[in-house]
C-alpha cells in the first residue's frame, strides 16, 4: 500500500469505512453517542429547575468533561460524514429507513437532555408568559419591569427587551399556553418545536432536491438530519433558528417550483422571526431577474414589495411598530460578541477610550461594508439560487454578523443539504465541528479567566472562527481553479 497513489489510498480507506460502518451500525452509534454523551450525564428531568446551571457547572468544569464533549462532537461529525458518503453511493429505501431511525432515536435523547450550553430557552418561556398571560409586549418591555429575577431565575437577558419578531412570539405564546405554567413542560414544548422544525425542514429539503437533484435526496437528508449542530441547537438547546429555516426553506421550495410571488412573500415572513433572514431577499431578487428578465421580474417584485411592506407593518403594529426594527438594528450594533469585530470594538471603546458612537460608526460600519461588498460579489458571480444563498449566508457568518453564536450556522447546513457539491459539504462539516467547539471553549476554558475588554472575543475568534475563515478562502481558490479547468479562457 506504500507505493499506491494518494487517491487510491483514500479510496481504499473509504471502502474499508463503508464495510465497517454500514447504515444500521452508524444509526446505533449515532443514537448511542447522544445517549451516553448528553442524555445520561445531563438529564432534563434532574436539572431543569436549577437556576444558571450549565454543562460546565454540572461537571465542575472538569477538563476531562470538556475533552469528552469535544471527542463526542468529533465522533458525531465523523458519523455524519460517513452516512453522507454512503447515501451518495448507495441510496435506497432501506437507507432512508436507517437515516430516519437514527435521527429519531438521537433526537429523542436530545429532547430529554438539559439545554446546558445556552440559557435562551428560559428567556423564550418567560417572554411567552409576558405576552400570553401578563399581556405585556416583550419587544418593548424587559422582564425586569414586571418581575424580580429571583422569581424566575432562568433568564439570560433579564434587563433587555426581546429582539425576535412577531411570528416567533405568536408561536412561542401558543406553545406556552399549551404547556401551561409547568416549567418542565415548557422546556419540553420549546425543545419539541425545534425537533418538529428539523423534521419539517427535511420535508422541504427532500421536495427541493427531488426537483433539482433527485439522485442527491438521500445524501441531502443524511447531511441535514444527522448533523450534530442541528440536533444540539435545535433539540437540546431549542433555538428558534430552526423555526426560521423552516420558513426560509419553504420560500426556496416555492421559488424552485416557479412560484415566485408566494416564495418571495414567505422569505419576507421569515424576517418576522429574525430580521437577519432578509439577507436572502437580494439573492432571490437577482436570481429572479436572471430567470425572467427585468420586466417580468418587476411584475412580481413590485407586488411582493407592496404586500411584504404591508405584512411587516401589520405584524409589528401591535408590538411597537416599524421603529422596533430600527431599535433591533441599533441594539445589535451595541453588542458585538465572539468575533474579530467585537475584539476591535471593545479594545477601542473600553481600552483606548474611543467614544462609543465613533466606534459603532467605524468598526461596525467597516465590517458591514465588507460584508455588503462580499455579498455583492457572490450575487454577481454565482447564478444558482441555492449556491448563491450558501455563499451569502457563509459571508454573513464569517463577516457580517457582529453578534455571533454557533446556532446561526444551522442555516449553512440546511443550504448545504440542497447542493450536490462535495467541497461545500466537506467545508460545512468542518465548520460544524468548530461550532460544536464554541460553547465548550466558552464554558470550560474562557470562563476560568478574567480578561480585558476585547481579549475574550479575540480568543473566541481564534478558537472557533480563524480556521473556518482560512478554509473559506481556500475553498474560494479551489472553486475558482475548478471553474477555470472546466472553462479555460
Amino acid at each position: 500500500m506504500k507505493n499506491l497513489p494518494v487517491s487510491d489510498r483514500l479510496n481504499r480507506i473509504g471502502a474499508l469505512a463503508d464495510w465497517a460502518f454500514t447504515a444500521p451500525r452508524l444509526a446505533f452509534c449515532f443514537a448511542g453517542l447522544y445517549l451516553s454523551a448528553y442524555l445520561i450525564p445531563f438529564p432534563l428531568a434532574h436539572w431543569y429547575d436549577i437556576p444558571r446551571v450549565s454543562f460546565a457547572s454540572i461537571t465542575n468544569s472538569a477538563p476531562l468533561a470538556a475533552l469528552g464533549l469535544t471527542l463526542a462532537g468529533l465522533a458525531l461529525v465523523g458519523l455524519n460524514v460517513q452516512l453522507w458518503r454512503i447515501s451518495r453511493r448507495q441510496p435506497g429505501r432501506a437507507l432512508y429507513r436507517w437515516i430516519f431511525a437514527g435521527w429519531l432515536a438521537a433526537a429523542l435523547c436530545a429532547l430529554f437532555t438539559f439545554p446546558g450550553q445556552s440559557s435562551d430557552t428560559g428567556d423564550y418561556i418567560f417572554r411567552a408568559h409576558m405576552l400570553a398571560h401578563l399581556h405585556v409586549n416583550p419587544l418593548t418591555t424587559p422582564p425586569s419591569a414586571v418581575m424580580t429575577w429571583s422569581s424566575f431565575p432562568y433568564l439570560g437577558w433579564y434587563k433587555t427587551v426581546d429582539a425576535y419578531g412577531p411570528v416567533w412570539h405568536l408561536l412561542a405564546g401558543l406553545a406556552h399556553l399549551l404547556a401551561g405554567e409547568d416549567l418542565f413542560l415548557n422546556f419540553l414544548a420549546f425543545k419539541l418545536i425545534g425537533l418538529i422544525s428539523i423534521g419539517v425542514s427535511a420535508w422541504f429539503i427532500q421536495g427541493i432536491l427531488q426537483r433539482v437533484a433527485p439522485a442527491y435526496v438521500a445524501a441531502g437528508l443524511a447531511l441535514w438530519l444527522w448533523n450534530p449542530l442541528v440536533l444540539n441547537e435545535g433539540v437540546i438547546n431549542g433555538h428558534n433558528d430552526l423555526v426560521l429555516w423552516v420558513v426560509l426553506l419553504a420560500g426556496i421550495w416555492l421559488l424552485v417550483r416557479q412560484r415566485a410571488l408566494p416564495g418571495l412573500l414567505v422569505l419576507v415572513t421569515a424576517g418576522l422571526i429574525k430580521v437577519n433572514a432578509w439577507v436572502a431577499l437580494p439573492v432571490a431578487a437577482i436570481w429572479l431577474v436572471r430567470q425572467r428578465g427585468w420586466l417580468k421580474a418587476l411584475r412580481v417584485g413590485v407586488p411582493t414589495l407592496l404586500c411584504g411592506a404591508g405584512l411587516v407593518w401589520c405584524a409589528y403594529l401591535p408590538l411597537g411598530g416599524w421603529t422596533r426594527l430600527l431599535d433591533i438594528a441599533r441594539e445589535r450594533s451595541w453588542w458585538p460578541t465572539q468575533t474579530w469585530t467585537a475584539a476591535i470594538f471593545f479594545t477601542l471603546r473600553d481600552v483606548q477610550q474611543v467614544p462609543h458612537e465613533t466606534v459603532v460608526q467605524v468598526v461596525i460600519g467597516a465590517a458591514t461594508l465588507l460584508f455588503l461588498i462580499t455579498m455583492g460579489l457572490v450575487i454577481w458571480k454565482v447564478r444558482d439560487l441555492r449556491t448563491g444563498l450558501w455563499g451569502v449566508v457563509l459571508a454573513y457568518l464569517l463577516i457580517g454578523t457582529h453578534w455571533f453564536q454557533s446556532w446561526y450556522a444551522v442555516g449553512l447546513i440546511a443550504l448545504t443539504a440542497l447542493i450536490a457539491d462535495g467541497a461545500l459539504a466537506a467545508y460545512s462539516l468542518f465548520f460544524t465541528f468548530f461550532m460544536l467547539l464554541q460553547p465548550i471553549a466558552a464554558q470550560y476554558y474562557l470562563a476560568r479567566f478574567t480578561l480585558p475588554p476585547g481579549e475574550e472575543d479575540a480568543l473566541m475568534a481564534v478558537i472557533t472562527l480563524l480556521l473556518p475563515q482560512i478554509a473559506a478562502l481556500v475553498l474560494v481558490v479551489f472553486k475558482r481553479r475548478q471553474a477555470l479547468s472546466k472553462h479555460p479562457a
